[in-house]
């Protein structure tokens, strides 16, 4: 598939808003996640109702993300992510402002259900800008731009605590900044295609092997961005070290994800997700032998932060290389929503294990998702 019909200039500058709104709304996202888990955790929630409230945006998405296509052709694309962008700015006042769990539930539910809009969205336009020769570079270029912000954020959140509304007000302003680059060239993209003839179940079977890593991605993923920090104060860090756990996790991707997806490019794309599922089981493993060493702990997790962050790249590639046009948009869709099948129950599942068993219950369920990747790998090779 080609790159959709645009100016070099114009090329150019769409990829720049794109790349740049996803890093600094990534130090937005990358703040919330341990400011909710910290904040309920001192409230006296145990971790499967964190689990739980972090499950929720998963939940959302699943519901909305099949709707996606169509709402998006005829809201239009501009108008599309400035609905997602005055929602998320109610969501962020409101959760200060309103000391209850099932408000804050409520809350974590409402922005799933718009931000799945501006996921599907920004990311289709990635995939149709990318040419076959360079995709998974141009898709690692977003992905990293987006972990490299959510690596930032948590720092920010040690820096400022989780009392007050100051917290609140780093992640606001993180979210709207990054919201107009995007906004800015929306006009210029084409609008998002849309056929109703498309069945999004038959795409799925399409592309098995991207869509079992997607869920086997979202199971780790969402089950480590929530439940880190925790694992950390559960292994005696202090809580300040536990909520950076998530920063060198993220700065892995952002600097790995480029030569993984140099070798997805040049090698194989199987090949690169294979490596990426065996490396972050190895990773699962070793981190809870190293968690009390500072420097074993940031060097494991930089490299199982890189590679578990790969599976969702890599896969991703994999997908633009095989659809065009509307099929592209619900296939990307339809790909979201397998990957929050997996966010969705990885919180809870890990939580519900951290609580019953051992903190270790978070490395187990990441080892098995990895597992679930490479068995994939290799059989639909054979």
């Amino acid at each position: 598939m080609s790159a959709i019909a645009l100016t070099a200039r114009e090329r150019r500058n769409a990829l720049v808003a794109l790349i740049a709104g996803a890093f600094v709304a990534g130090v937005g996202f990358g703040a919330l996640h341990p400011l909710i888990a910290l904040l309920l955790e001192e409230r006296g929630y145990d971790r499967a109702l964190i689990g739980f409230n972090a499950t929720l945006l998963n939940v959302a998405i699943l519901i909305a993300g099949p709707f996606v296509p169509r709402v998006a052709r005829r809201l239009g694309a501009l108008r599309a992510l400035a609905l997602t962008v005055v929602v998320d700015f109610v969501i962020l006042v409101l959760y200060p402002s309103v000391d209850a769990y099932w408000a804050w539930c409520v809350f974590r539910f409402a922005g799933g259900l718009v931000g799945v809009l501006w996921w599907v969205v920004t990311e289709s336009w990635i995939n149709l800008l990318a040419t076959d020769t360079g995709r998974t570079r141009l898709v690692a270029a977003y992905t990293s731009a987006i972990s490299l912000g959510m690596s930032i954020g948590p720092i920010g959140v040690a820096e400022t605590g989780i009392h007050g509304w100051t917290p609140w007000l780093v992640v606001l302003i993180a979210m709207l900044v990054g919201s107009v680059p995007i906004l800015g060239v929306a006009r210029a993209l084409p609008a998002v295609a849309h056929d109703d003839d498309i069945r999004a179940l038959a795409l799925v079977r399409r592309v098995p092997v991207v869509m079992v890593a997607a869920v086997a991605a979202g199971f780790a993923d969402l089950a480590i961005v929530a439940l880190l920090p925790l694992y950390g104060t559960a292994r005696g860090l202090a809580e300040a070290d536990a909520a950076t756990l998530l920063s060198a996790f993220t700065f892995g991707n952002v600097v790995l994800q480029l030569p993984i997806a140099w070798f997805a490019d040049k090698v194989s794309r199987r090949a690169a997700l294979l490596l990426c599922a065996v490396t972050a089981l190895l990773g699962a493993v070793a981190l809870p032998f190293v968690i009390h060493d500072a420097t074993r702990t940031w060097a494991v997790l930089f490299v199982w932060g890189g590679t578990v962050f790969a599976i969702y790249m890599v896969a991703l590639g994999m997908l633009g290389a095989s659809f065009r046009g509307a099929e592209l948009i619900a296939a990307n869709a339809a790909f979201i929503v397998v990957y929050n099948v997996g966010g969705a129950l990885g919180p809870v599942a890990a939580g519900a294990l951290m609580d019953a068993w051992a903190p270790e219950g978070l490395p187990l369920v990441v080892g098995a998702a990895s597992v679930i990747v490479i068995l994939a790998a290799l059989v639909r090779r054979r």
